[in-house]
């Protein structure tokens, strides 16, 4: 004979693990959503391109540099690209994904630099560029510096003899 209260110890039972089996995927759906890449917190940019900004830099920063991209036409067309931020000491690293025969040519070098001195002026406050160009997994190939070691200007140096 079945006994009502066997019934409901079982509801309660199965209702418990089904409670535990969906908590258990909602924390992994949160996980995988939630939790930074291995290149660091998402910004997304126009055409699927995708800014990450490692925790040397602020959210401010990346912020400013992805709505400079969105606006440049060099880099605001660029559809599936992956760019990183980082910051070592006083110089900004842009890591962007190139195809390696790209990363060899050093004929793209003058270009690059401009590129640089922009983001060294309109986003990082004269702050010294290094451009990182890197694989699809942003390890770096080769690095083209900006303002590292820059001469003074002629105010400086009169400063300096006062």
């Amino acid at each position: 004979m079945n006994r009502p209260g066997r019934a409901s110890k079982l509801l309660v039972i199965l209702g418990g693990i089904g409670a535990f089996c969906f908590l258990c995927c909602a924390g992994l759906v949160v996980a995988v959503f939630m939790w930074p890449s291995k290149y660091g917190t998402k910004v997304a940019l126009n055409k699927g391109s995708e800014l990450y900004y490692t925790p040397a830099v602020t959210e401010a920063e990346a912020r400013k540099l992805a709505d400079y991209m969105k606006k440049d036409k060099t880099f605001g067309d660029v559809e599936g690209g992956r760019f990183q931020l980082n910051k070592a000491g006083d110089a900004y690293e842009f890591r962007m994904a190139v195809k390696e025969e790209k990363a060899e040519d050093k004929g793209e070098d003058v270009a690059i630099i401009l590129w640089a001195a922009l983001l060294s002026t309109e986003v990082f406050d004269g702050a010294p560029v290094d451009v990182h160009l890197c694989d699809a997994d942003l390890k770096t190939l080769r690095v083209v510096e900006y303002g590292h070691n820059q001469p003074k200007g002629p105010q400086e140096d009169d400063k300096k003899d006062k």
